[in-house]
């Protein structure tokens, strides 16, 4: 990074505010036309969604928020300086810290953002439009990721060219390279999936297809040559890698939203109230771990008056443990000294046919702590029901 650069380094939380604003207001108005609702001004129409206002929101001085985006501003910029003093091991330092800025940012300052795009991105499962369209694009998108990836893995492999012998024949090898991989992907009929539903299993199976993939076109290209090395299945295993992270990533977007929003809205004590009723789950068994993901794939405008800050659980052997990364605090009697510390306002139940006695405790406990109970009921066995009552 060169010395003319340091003015953006400065302005690096305004140009942030303004990155936010363009995002929030863009993903607004699109959720608005979805929803066949007219726009309001577009990105130029004001709010009160900047990093200031919401800094406000949660109970801090003019004062204190200026110190802490003067704080954010210096930070940045003593990023941005560090691969100057330091060359290329300060370029390492300055991405690491950006990328950590970059985690932090989004769980913690890009709350409104996550909940609009977690909309759009619910209504647009709902209603899924031009698939052929979409398809096209994700193929055309595919087939320039592998072809980076092939390039990229034949330059590592030999060097920038330096170790090449075969010339003009890479590229005969990145024709192969990308067509095996484009067959293993229509094999797994990738584009059959909804990848904003998909499941551990659906990536691992596409990771080792490319794999795969990558490993037949490096047999292949070294049996038509006289002088095949373990250089060609370095390189296609290289590129392979390389493919797995350009395909999957753009596909695993819609699952890092969700998390990322999940994480900003829940997830954690409040000690202040935001406006939203701090709840906490009793039940962290199957149907609690039921309740989450459903929490991440409803619309988030379902529990957007509630925070929804951890678990309570009998089981002792549950207690300081996490599930899908909200904490288990412990049982009905830890109900008392947590209601003293922070603002909870009530227990949602999620156990299906919970005995009549348990469920006397928890009413009894809520009741001594002056709180209120929810219940969240999942029916997951199939039942038969009549034409009126399904009607």
């Amino acid at each position: 990074m060169c010395i003319r650069d340091r003015p953006i380094a400065i302005a690096g939380v305004p140009l942030l505010d303004v990155l936010l604003a363009v995002w929030r207001r863009s993903a607004r108005n699109h959720l608005k036309k979805t929803n066949g609702e007219k726009k309001e001004g577009g990105i130029f129409a004001a709010d009160k969604d900047h990093l200031h206002h919401r800094l406000l929101d949660l109970g801090l001085t003019q004062r204190r928020v200026a110190f802490l985006l003067q704080g954010l501003a210096v930070i940045l910029a003593a990023l941005c300086f560090v691969p100057i003093m330091m060359g290329g091991e300060g370029l390492v330092i300055a991405l690491c810290g950006l990328v950590i800025l970059g985690l932090f940012g989004l769980r913690h300052i890009a709350r409104v953002e996550l909940l609009q795009t977690g909309s759009l991105m619910h209504l647009s499962v709902k209603r899924r439009k031009g698939r052929a369209a979409v398809r096209m694009l994700h193929y055309s998108y595919d087939i320039l990721a592998l072809t980076l990836a092939g390039f990229l893995a034949m330059v590592i492999e030999t060097n920038f060219g330096s170790r090449s012998e075969q010339g003009v024949w890479a590229v005969n090898y990145l024709i192969l390279f990308v067509t095996f991989e484009v067959v293993a992907l229509h094999t797994l009929r990738i584009y059959r999936r909804v990848w904003s539903r998909s499941s551990i299993r659906e990536f691992f199976m596409v990771a080792i297809g490319l794999t795969v993939g990558a490993v037949i076109s490096s047999s292949v290209w070294s049996s038509t040559m006289n002088n095949g090395t373990w250089s060609d299945f370095r390189c296609g295993f290289i590129g392979a890698q390389l493919a797995i992270w350009l395909i999957l990533m753009p596909r695993a977007f819609p699952e890092v939203v969700r998390e990322l929003a999940l994480d900003s809205k829940h997830r954690k004590l409040a000690r202040s109230e935001d406006g939203r009723k701090q709840i906490l789950v009793y039940g962290a068994g199957t149907m609690g771990n039921l309740f989450v993901d459903y929490l991440k794939n409803c619309a988030p405008e379902e529990f957007q008056q509630f925070h929804i800050s951890g678990f309570l659980d009998e089981n002792r052997r549950l207690r300081k443990r996490t599930l899908q990364g909200f904490q288990i605090l412990g049982g009905l009697n830890q109900l008392e000294d947590l209601k003293e510390k922070y603002p909870i306002h009530g227990i949602l139940v999620a156990i299906n046919d919970m005995p009549e006695e348990c469920m006397t405790r928890v009413f009894e406990a809520a009741a001594k702590s002056d709180l209120k109970v929810y219940r969240w009921q999942a029916d997951v066995m199939p039942r038969e029901v009549a034409f009126d009552e399904a009607s």
